[in-house]
């Protein structure tokens, strides 16, 4: 045994560290355990190595690199505990401010980097309590993600590229169920602390607050912490306060229908919270408008440059919905976007949408496009006279107006639009481009209810479509009647969008 044990003893001199490495294999041929652990450790190098291209991940569904055991108490890596668990047990917490906590060098990590813990909390206490849950493994920052302040700082700059990003798929409800993960536990006032009954919701330092706890958000979750003096309605309203704080992340993954309010809500939300860099706020929602990829982690890229890559990133709905659901154009690079200086500053539009719709528009980044890469292919109007939306009006949320279209014979058409916003629109002509209803990758239906309804204005630029404004309309008799007219051209017999149209 001894003998067969002494290559890991070797290289880790810690029993509990090679204890940890030997447990998931212990039932297997002992005389193949450094050749298995070899196996594995060369292929998760291999599937690190391959996700990250450049500045982009290009799968979003790397396992976490580290996770910590329980019974041994020890962080390995997650290619050692990979046929045990899949994906560990998630833990949710925001961290204290710097005078209410402290940094432990501990042997549970190998004294790599601090783990910093609220003042008080014993992490032996915090075992205790996980396993208490029935977790074998579990995953949370404060003893996984390499920290600031560790041994190398220079390997913990090269991980988070990765490893920060891919928070996200370690709490996304889709991936939990389909691993079998378990709930999440959350802390709500802060790791490894007792449960206040008045859980302060407005602190820069409150769970609800933090920018990275946004993607945590779960419509399943395990509160920890609790004392006796919990009653059961203060625990009911906890847990409705947290599946509520954004109720379009339920559930979302790559193969369901995003919500039409989803982008909109999501940036209400993150502009309101708090980040210890700033750049987390535009980092915290790359997994939540995730397409296939995700932008890699810089700490040190300026927020504007993280935001376009973001959108670069994104899926093709969530880029459709922050081209018709923001009212102005953009004030930088991209017009049809706009920068997230706008998005801190501006009022963004409340999307109120039938909890059953779903539309899906098609924005295209072609990284190897000429020129700006981006574009929109749906319905066109190609001359359309907008008028009634050029004046603000505060007495009201959304405004009225009208849309007057000039057919072949001479016959003008006019349809009533409406605006949530109070962005002035002037009185002329532009062209328009409307959400086509057209099916996505994973689903061939129309949904009537978003053909035709929502809309963005501007004019051409050469060859490319430069955002003016946006409106809906909203009356379905209307766009019934703008569908028969045949006036906005769309996709062809087959349901293929044959218009297009590059973005400035």
């Amino acid at each position: 045994m001894v003998s067969l044990l002494k290559p890991l003893m070797d290289k880790h001199p810690d029993f509990g560290t090679v204890f940890a490495y030997v447990r998931p294999l212990w039932y297997d041929d002992l005389s193949s355990i450094e050749e298995e652990l070899r196996n594995r450790e060369e292929e998760d190098r291999r599937i690190r190595e391959k996700a990250l291209e450049g500045d982009i991940i290009k799968d979003n569904e790397v396992p976490p690199r580290r996770v910590l055991d329980l019974y041994s108490y020890r962080v390995v890596p997650w290619w050692v505990a990979a046929m045990l668990i899949g994906l560990p047990r998630a833990v949710s917490h925001a961290w204290m401010d710097k005078k209410d906590r402290e940094s432990v060098w501990t042997r549970i990590n190998g004294k790599q980097w601090p783990v910093f813990l609220p003042l008080g909390i014993d992490s032996r206490l915090l075992r205790n309590e996980w396993l208490n849950e029935g977790c074998q493994y579990v995953w949370v920052d404060v003893f996984c993600l390499r920290q600031e302040g560790g041994l190398r700082e220079d390997l913990r700059v090269e991980e988070w590229k990765l490893d920060v990003p891919m928070i996200g798929f370690v709490y996304g409800e889709p991936a939990r169920l389909v691993w079998n993960a378990g709930p999440i536990i959350c802390y709500l006032s802060g790791l490894g602390r007792p449960l206040s009954s008045n859980v302060d919701m407005t602190s820069d330092r409150s769970w609800f607050r933090r920018a990275w706890t946004l993607q945590e958000t779960s419509t399943d979750c395990v509160i920890a912490g609790l004392t006796d003096e919990e009653t059961t309605e203060q625990l009911e309203s906890l847990r409705a306060d947290i599946q509520n704080a954004v109720p379009p992340l339920a559930g979302l993954s790559v193969f369901t229908t995003i919500p039409s309010s989803l982008v909109m809500r999501v940036l209400s939300d993150m502009k309101k919270r708090v980040s210890s860099y700033s750049i987390d706020r535009i980092a915290g929602l790359a997994y939540i408008f995730q397409g296939t990829q995700v932008p890699a982690y810089y700490k040190s890229q300026t927020e504007e440059e993280a935001w376009l890559k973001l959108w670069r990133a994104s899926s093709l709905e969530c880029r459709a919905q922050i081209f018709f659901f923001f009212p102005q154009p953009g004030r930088g690079e991209q017009k049809w976007c706009p920068t997230w200086e706008q998005v801190l500053s501006e009022e963004l539009p409340v999307v109120e949408c039938d909890p059953t719709e779903k539309w899906y528009g098609h924005l295209y980044y072609e990284k190897e496009g000429p020129g700006r890469p981006f574009a929109w292919t749906g319905h066109c109007i190609k001359d359309g006279y907008v008028c009634g939306l050029a004046k603000e009006d505060p007495s009201v949320r959304v405004r009225s107006g009208e849309l007057r279209i000039t057919d072949g014979s001479g016959t003008t058409h006019t349809f009533r639009i409406t605006a949530n916003h109070q962005y002035p629109i002037p009185e002329d002509s532009y062209e328009l481009w409307g959400t086509s209803g057209t099916g996505s990758t994973f689903t061939s239906f129309r949904e009537p209810r978003a053909l035709l309804k929502y809309w963005v204005l501007g004019h051409r630029q050469g060859t490319k479509f430069e955002k003016f404004s946006i409106f809906q309309i909203n009356e379905e008799d209307e766009r019934q009647r703008l569908i028969k007219s045949g006036l906005a051209q769309g996709p062809n017999a087959k349901g293929e969008p044959r218009l297009r149209i590059d973005l400035c």
